[in-house]
């Protein structure tokens, strides 16, 4: 009985070793599997480090980008603020440029007025002198014709000449 006791032991322990080595064969199959699994994984996890490096870089530069961004858009506003300041003076400026051009021109109008009127009344004086003398002149015309006229009239007729 010992014997066969030992030969099913035998065989048990035979029939074990042959699971344990098909399980030996499978788990050095899923132990390669993973292995490869866990290399594909470590390359991605390199890209995604080596990403991960660019977009920092990346980040950096954006972020001084917004640095010189925001100063520049304090300068503009700065500017903007500054040219507000002087569009209000400048409004002032000219409005007060404005009411004096209007004077001064309101003023050389009333000097060409003052100026037409003193012409026009010199003007008119002279016009009639001038229209007196030569009412003169016509009339005086006139009596040199009528004389002439009377001249001709007691000359002899061309045929007794």
């Amino acid at each position: 009985m010992r014997r066969r006791e030992l030969s099913e032991i035998a065989k048990r322990s035979e029939e074990e070793l042959r699971l344990s080595r098909a399980a030996a064969e499978r788990h050095a199959l899923a132990f390669e599997r993973l292995m490869a699994s866990f290399d594909r994984h470590e390359q991605a996890f390199e890209r995604r480090e080596q990403a991960l490096d660019r977009q920092g870089k990346a980040f950096d530069r954006q972020e001084k980008a917004f640095e010189r961004h925001e100063k520049a858009f304090e300068r503009v506003m700065a500017s903007l603020d500054r040219h507000e300041a002087q569009h209000g003076d400048l409004k002032v400026f000219i409005r007060d440029m404005n009411r004096r051009s209007e004077k001064v021109i309101n003023d050389l109008l009333r000097g060409n007025r003052e100026f037409c009127k003193e012409l026009t009344a010199k003007t008119d004086s002279k016009a009639e002198a001038i229209m007196a003398e030569l009412k003169d002149l016509r009339e005086e015309s006139q009596a040199q014709r009528q004389a002439l006229l009377n001249l001709i009239d007691r000359l002899p007729p061309p045929q007794a000449a």
